[in-house]
């Protein structure tokens, strides 16, 4: 499934199927291991953007693919099926380096709203989050 360009640009859009059902399940809705893994996921996330970060900023196409497919679980473990399609995109073959990069920019946007709303569902708001917000 192709993404139009007019999907990618509104990075909150992206986060609109979030949930933790999945979360719910590998924890077997034990709330402290609920919160413990939300807030791995966060710390994991918070990783990952500062590395899509970088592989942007040096143009590192092989770098971006890896990232996002090791990303793509953590997506469809919060219910984000769009993320989950753009990393997806990304791995593509015939996907060219623009176009890896724009659909990475677009997961890199994402995360902050990502991380407010793991926040609101019980992860802990960080140092590291509010400085990916400013």
């Amino acid at each position: 499934m192709a993404i139009k360009n007019s999907s990618i640009k509104n990075e909150p859009h992206l986060i609109q199927d979030f949930n933790i059902k999945m979360v719910r399940e590998f924890t077997h809705n034990n709330d402290e291991f609920i919160v413990s893994t939300l807030h791995l996921l966060s710390e994991a996330l918070i990783d990952e953007q500062k590395n899509l970060s970088t592989a942007l900023i040096n143009n590192d196409l092989e770098i971006l693919k890896f990232i996002t497919h090791r990303i793509k679980s953590n997506f469809h473990l919060l219910g984000l099926k769009n993320l989950g399609e753009l990393c997806d995109e990304v791995a593509k073959k015939d996907t060219s380096l623009d176009e890896v990069k724009e659909l990475c920019a677009s997961i890199v946007k994402s995360i902050p709203y990502l991380l407010g709303k793991i926040e609101l569902q019980g992860g802990k708001k960080t140092k590291e989050r509010k400085m990916l917000l400013i």
